[in-house]
């Protein structure tokens, strides 16, 4: 027989329902790889039968409304204010970090995306964007030292 995506998806994760129970607040990120996180999503997905629902747009879409829950807690708040009142309501921010970090998971699944691989891909790009010759403690965006070589290679002409 052959099973589509759904069936396959289910499959791998009734083998592993019993690992991914013991997965929880008692786990830390030294305790858990990426892809005990991801399966344990889709397992949420799958039972739910939300697969239908988790097109990319849509998934992208979630993702942006949870991380401006996120944003919403430091709304009006000072800079200097920031850490303490992520103090005060620090139970509630990690329920939004974990909504946020809940999609980005999703979106690679339900995508095929490696995420340790693309996360070490994009590091080496933000490597060759900032340079730590250039960028030490500037908050510029990248384009500034684009802008600022181009304005030395112009003076050494």
């Amino acid at each position: 027989k052959i099973m589509n995506k759904k069936e396959e998806k289910s499959m791998s994760i009734d083998h592993r329902r019993n690992d991914l129970k013991e997965l929880g607040a008692e786990k830390t990120d030294a305790q858990v790889t990426l892809q005990e996180l991801k399966e344990e999503v889709l397992a949420f997905t799958v039972e739910r039968d939300w697969l239908q629902f988790h097109t990319p747009k849509n998934i992208a879409t979630a993702l942006s409304c949870e991380a401006a829950e996120l944003l919403e807690f430091f709304l009006w708040t000072k800079d200097s204010e920031s850490q303490r009142h992520l103090e005060k309501h620090r139970e509630e921010i990690m329920h939004e970090v974990a909504d946020v970090f809940t999609y980005v998971l999703s979106f690679c699944v339900e995508n095929n995306i490696d995420l340790a691989s693309a996360f070490a891909k994009k590091m080496e790009l933000n490597r060759k964007k900032y340079p730590v010759e250039r960028a030490k403690g500037s908050s510029a965006k990248y384009t500034a030292y684009h802008q600022d070589e181009k304005k030395e290679t112009k003076k050494e002409v």
